[in-house]
């Protein structure tokens, strides 16, 4: 859900549902994966502060889990927001 609000460019929604997630203590790690990206990717593109710090959270989650797809996912949301970083700084 809330990453199809980040691809429908709701990005407040994606945040909301990806935060409660991200909150919540009793959630599994893994299940705080894909909400942690989708924050810290939302960060990046508005160029708010703790972006890099939730993409690498994200990174060392899914480092060993050997699941191709979230870890292509964290990659690529990782590379937008060094993409996003550098043109920002131009």
């Amino acid at each position: 859900m809330a990453q199809i609000k980040l691809h429908m460019g709701k990005w407040d929604e994606a945040f909301e549902v990806s935060y409660e997630v991200y909150a919540n203590t009793k959630a599994p790690v893994m299940d705080k994966l894909l909400p942690v990206t989708v924050i810290g990717l939302i960060r990046a593109r508005r160029n708010d502060p703790g972006a890099f710090q939730l993409l690498d959270e994200a990174n060392e989650m899914v480092y060993d889990t050997g699941e191709l797809m979230k870890l292509v996912k964290v990659k690529a949301a990782r590379a937008e927001a060094f993409w996003l970083k550098n043109e920002l700084q131009n």
